[in-house]
């Protein structure tokens, strides 16, 4: 009996540390890459996967590169004025309804020192708002990862 005890206190323990690392701050969880090489510094990198195509409306058109421009400055440029890239790409996915869908997309990365990854959260997320709301898109692909990084 005093092992099973033991061994749901043990899941008990380790249940409450999982629930306690989740709920720190992302500056805050995990290892943070404290290794990184002299003269660089934690950062947060953060992709965004999204859709080349104003999805309201059959056929799915391209949006132009008049309305990609006005997207750059409006959206980007004023969320994220630090910068970062654009990668053009062709991927596919499934849809909703279980069809497959193939097209082309963006793919947009950026970074900051992790002490400021709250706001550049905050920050990708007015991006991908707006990418949902100006294209009607449902579902825009995030990935973050942590990285040691220096301006050379």
């Amino acid at each position: 009996m005093s092992r099973v005890v033991h061994l749901s206190q043990l899941v008990a323990v380790s249940l409450l540390a999982a629930v306690e690392g989740c709920s720190r701050p992302i500056a805050q969880r995990g290892p943070l890459p404290a290794t990184c090489a002299a003269a660089m510094t934690p950062h947060l990198r953060t992709q965004v996967y999204f859709d080349r195509t104003n999805a309201t409306d059959p056929p799915y058109n391209t949006y132009s590169p008049e309305e990609w421009d006005k997207f750059v400055t409006e959206v980007l440029i004023r969320f994220i004025p630090a910068g970062g890239n654009l990668y053009d790409n062709t991927g596919w996915w499934r849809r909703p309804n279980g069809t497959t869908f193939r097209g082309i997309g963006r793919t947009m990365q950026v970074w900051a020192p992790v002490a400021d990854s709250i706001s550049h959260r905050a920050a990708v997320d007015s991006v991908i708002s707006q990418i949902k709301q100006r294209y009607k898109h449902r579902v825009v692909f995030r990935e973050e990862e942590r990285v040691c990084e220096a301006a050379q």
